[in-house]
């Protein structure tokens, strides 16, 4: 799947999105640059105390990762649900409303 960037480090470019799972079997948002095919960003944190239903995931929208919820939100790839403390920042706990499989 093919989204519009908005990430605060790439703003100008197309994402390509793959799904992933870290080594706990969780899912993982990668994205690509659609052109060169270059990795840009996890777009996912794993905490593993944090409940996750099997098609949620936490979302990493700080720091390098500034602008990844409203990539995902604005190409209706993840319904947003708790704010998630996460270090000494907040990942967003979200629901996977399409495949990227």
């Amino acid at each position: 799947m093919n989204i519009p960037s908005h990430l605060r480090y790439a703003p100008a470019i197309s994402l390509t999105l793959k799904q992933h799972h870290y080594s706990n079997g969780r899912l993982a948002i990668k994205a690509v640059d659609c052109d060169t095919g270059e990795p840009v960003a996890c777009l996912t944190v794993n905490i593993p105390e944090v409940f996750l239903a099997p098609d949620e995931v936490l979302i990493k929208d700080y720091s390098e990762n500034e602008g990844a919820l409203k990539s995902l939100l604005l190409a209706a790839v993840v319904e947003p649900l708790a704010v998630v403390p996460c270090g000494h920042a907040e990942a967003i706990k979200c629901r996977l409303i399409k495949d990227l499989s």
